[in-house]
């Protein structure tokens, strides 16, 4: 077996939840080795057969039958093969607002990029599902969305088995996911991070501190991640002007929206909505790489 599938390249990371980017699987010849280089997506391989080693921040971790690891944005790493006993293995990459959370409650972070699967058909199964659905472009993206969903829930579902004495999600993940879940549902309305902090039972302080600790950005980041991504999505599939965007994604002031438009967008909102330039973010591929 030896097949591989490039996805449609999503450029705006901030809005959407979850996307998935590439998927494949292969059989290594033997000593193939890939780096050390780095992406700008999240993967994770999956090892069917054989053996190697996978390196980040000079760490090397022993990688065989049924282990799998993940790979972060930005870091450059190094896997490969032995010559006697290459692996055959799977692959998904993905990107998204709340990736970082759906790792973590897979007990994947910056200290811990391997896991084990113990049921390994279960997940092969899964994965091979998401390469043939999204090889086939007749069938619609949101099925291969729904099995990429599966995937995160197989893995947070074996790791949860592995820590019976612990629970699934510590209280400050819990806080982070209550917070997330209300922006991206109270977005629209005028509200100051202080007064969510106050909601959940904190100071802003420690608030901030805990979500950029999970999330990566400020809750102030990502609020305007949200209202922005928002707004692309009304300027793409609505008829109301900047004034009625702006009012519509939480922001009272149309030139201050403007601003922050132009920030995270490099192009004020009169221009992208004119020029439909989320067509050229629509329309970006991206080459194949592992």
């Amino acid at each position: 077996m030896n097949y591989s599938f490039t996805s449609r390249k999503t450029d705006d990371r901030s809005n959407v939840d979850l996307a998935l980017y590439e998927c494949g699987a292969e059989q290594y010849r033997p000593n193939y080795h890939v780096g050390p280089a780095a992406r700008d997506y999240y993967l994770i391989h999956y090892i069917d057969s054989g053996k190697g080693k996978f390196i980040t921040k000079n760490r090397t971790y022993e990688v065989s039958k049924g282990d799998g690891f993940v790979i972060y944005p930005g870091e450059a790493v190094y896997y490969g093969v032995e010559e006697d006993d290459p692996w055959h293995c799977y692959w998904v990459g993905f990107h998204g607002l709340n990736t970082i959370q759906y790792l973590e409650h897979c007990g994947l972070n910056d200290e811990n990029r391997l896991f084990h699967f113990d049921d390994d058909g279960l997940l092969i199964d899964n994965m091979s599902a998401i390469i043939q659905s999204s090889s086939n472009y007749s069938v619609p993206y949101i099925k291969s969305l729904g099995l990429l969903y599966i995937f995160f829930s197989l893995l947070t579902e074996q790791y949860n088995k592995n820590n019976k004495n612990s629970t699934n999600l510590s209280k400050e993940n819990i806080h982070v996911l209550q917070a997330v879940q209300y922006i991206q549902h109270q977005y629209m309305h005028d509200f100051k991070i202080s007064e969510l902090a106050d909601r959940l039972g904190f100071n802003r302080s420690y608030f901030c501190s805990i979500f950029k600790k999970h999330m990566k950005v400020s809750p102030k980041q990502y609020l305007m991640n949200i209202r922005i991504s928002r707004a692309c999505e009304l300027m793409k599939h609505s008829d109301l002007n900047i004034s009625e965007i702006a009012r519509s994604t939480g922001f009272n002031d149309p030139l201050y929206f403007s601003k922050i438009f132009k920030k995270l967008r490099f192009h004020s909102p009169q221009v992208y909505k004119s020029q439909e330039l989320w067509k050229q973010e629509d329309n970006s591929l991206v080459d194949k790489t592992r």
